[in-house]
């Protein structure tokens, strides 16, 4: 609800100077997620935390929104893990490159 409301004030901003909203990128950064873990009920659920299914719904929320691009923070403290995320995050988004 934040975020949609952050993006709805950006947009008026834009108007109000004078520029066309569609022409605004809007980027979102998740943080350190890991996906393909157990799908989870939680309401405060962190986006890219749970099962793959709830991460792909997770892109089409802030495809929604009108989020044009996602950064994934796949960094970890060994390689392994980090190149483990990376794989994870792939699968989403061979999923979702159309979204």
């Amino acid at each position: 609800a934040e975020l949609a409301s952050n993006i709805a004030s950006l947009h008026a901003m834009a108007r109000e100077a004078g520029r066309d909203p569609a022409a605004i990128a809007i980027s979102y950064k998740a943080p350190a997620a890991r996906p393909g873990g157990a799908a989870s009920s939680d309401p405060a659920r962190l986006l890219f935390a749970g099962s793959d299914e709830q991460s792909l719904e997770d892109v089409r929320k802030l495809a929604a929104l009108g989020v044009s691009e996602i950064v994934f923070d796949v960094r970890s403290a060994s390689m392994e893990e980090t190149l483990a995320r990376m794989d994870g995050f792939a699968k989403i988004l061979r999923e979702t490159a159309s979204v």
